[in-house]
């Protein structure tokens, strides 16, 4: 099982918190589906919240 969570997740984080370069390509390829979903989210919320707010 441990060899599959690597092969789909990558290794684990390095220690210290930082990312390997796997899970940095999977940050960035999935980002603009991220903005995508918080736009969408957006249209449908007040004007007054920010959509940096449901970003971060």
């Amino acid at each position: 099982m441990a060899g599959y969570v690597e092969q789909v997740f990558g290794a684990p984080a390095k220690p210290g918190g930082q990312l390997t370069e796997f899970q940095q390509k999977k940050v960035t390829d999935y980002l603009k589906l991220v903005k995508w979903i918080v736009n969408r989210i957006a249209e449908r919320l007040p004007r007054h919240i920010d959509t940096e707010d449901l970003m971060h």
